[in-house]
């Protein structure tokens, strides 16, 4: 307490009374007391209201997290960033996320705000800086499993309107589907005259169109209903097919792509695709994103990305973690087939007869001292003679 003997009883400058200066100097000395007691109720004051505040924030947040939550990942929980060693699945949700807008995230510095993880772009890398004498080789990261029938011999697929439009082949089982792509129901069905072998498929505008394997018959079907519109014909075998702005993209098994008139399908241009000089035949299904395109290779587990315009690949995609993960079924016609671009940085995949269908990102190709393996064996397994068709192609 602070020493007061200083202030003499009799010092009454103020006119107070003898009562009144001892009431005010004991007051004065308790000063210290109510200072400190003041100060205590101020500090738990201000500690309850943090506390509130913080409640309120976490309680905004949990609401805040709903609309961001992609492919069925809470966005409380880190969706999973882009390394190749990730094998993650959920039920996912299939409407692309409006949020995810910025660049993929690199495998060892995971992006901190979740909602950002996926780009719109699927690629890893630009392909425009990729030099083709030495180009990327891509794996798969696992982010969704859904359901599939078991039963469909796909041949193409294409996300639209949040729905999956697919393509089944076989002589008698062929149809072209609209399809729920988180259940796998079979929403609108129409069958295939038992003589016709489907194949790949697109959106051009308002309808599908749907290649046939060797019968040269150009299906179309209206969207949304499916009904049957006036085919055309062309020459050749019909395999992989991709819209790719004013022009579509097809392929017929061969090391070639074909740039046709989606009016008449007339042939415009023909690019031989090539693999650092090497062809790369049995090229399949297709898939145009931006200006590349992917294409499934018949037979292998590996996609390419190459640039439609001359043919160069610029990467290749090694999807065999995908047989596993998706209980590809022990049969050697249940071959990987069929990728869809999400529109939200992801692809879909599966393959002809797979009970499921998985959603990837694309991520760089690690090795297991986790360097980047070297790009020049990419590609070795599939540039090999092709193989002779067969009507379980």
């Amino acid at each position: 307490m602070p020493n007061n003997s200083n202030v003499a009883l009799g010092d009454n400058r103020h006119g107070l009374a003898g009562s009144e200066v001892r009431s005010a100097l004991r007051l004065f000395s308790l000063r210290p007391r109510l200072t400190e007691l003041t100060s205590w109720v101020l500090t738990i004051c201000l500690l309850l209201g943090a506390c509130a505040g913080r409640s309120g924030d976490t309680a905004t947040g949990a609401s805040d997290a709903e609309p961001t939550a992609q492919h069925g990942i809470d966005s409380s929980d880190p969706i999973p960033t882009r390394a190749a060693s990730s094998t993650q699945q959920t039920q996912w949700d299939p409407t692309p996320s409006q949020t995810a807008t910025s660049a993929p995230s690199d495998a060892s510095s995971p992006d901190p705000n979740p909602t950002a993880t996926l780009a719109v772009s699927p690629w890893p890398e630009d392909p425009a800086e990729i030099d083709p004498a030495n180009p990327a080789q891509w794996t798969v990261q696992v982010i969704a499993v859904a359901p599939h029938d078991p039963t469909a011999f796909t041949q193409g697929l294409e996300i639209h309107d949040d729905l999956l439009l697919e393509s089944t082949g076989l002589y008698g089982q062929s149809s072209i589907r609209i399809v729920d792509p988180a259940s796998g129901a079979v929403i609108s069905e129409r069958a295939l005259d038992s003589d016709l072998f489907g194949e790949g498929l697109t959106r051009i505008d308002n309808m599908v169109v749907q290649l046939t394997w060797r019968e040269g018959t150009l299906l179309r079907w209206r969207l949304p209903d499916l009904d049957p519109l006036a085919s055309l014909s062309y020459s050749g075998e019909g395999w992989g097919v991709c819209a790719a702005g004013d022009t579509v993209i097809t392929t017929d098994g061969s090391a070639q792509a074909y740039h046709r008139n989606p009016a008449t399908w007339e042939v415009i241009n023909t690019v031989n695709v090539t693999l650092q000089g090497r062809a790369v035949s049995n090229l399949n299904e297709l898939e145009c994103i931006g200006d590349y395109v992917v294409a499934n290779i018949w037979g292998s587990n590996d996609l390419v990305v190459f640039d439609p315009s001359n043919g160069v690949v610029v990467a290749v995609v090694d999807a065999s973690p995908l047989s596993d993960i998706a209980g590809r079924p022990n049969n050697p016609q249940a071959v990987l087939n069929g990728v869809a671009d999400m529109g939200d940085g992801t692809l879909l995949l599966t393959g002809k007869l797979w009970p499921s269908t998985v959603v990837v990102g694309l991520v760089t190709r690690r090795s297991d001292s986790g360097r980047s393996d070297s790009r020049q064996t990419a590609g070795d397994s599939f540039l090999a003679p092709p193989t002779p068709n067969t009507h379980h192609r």
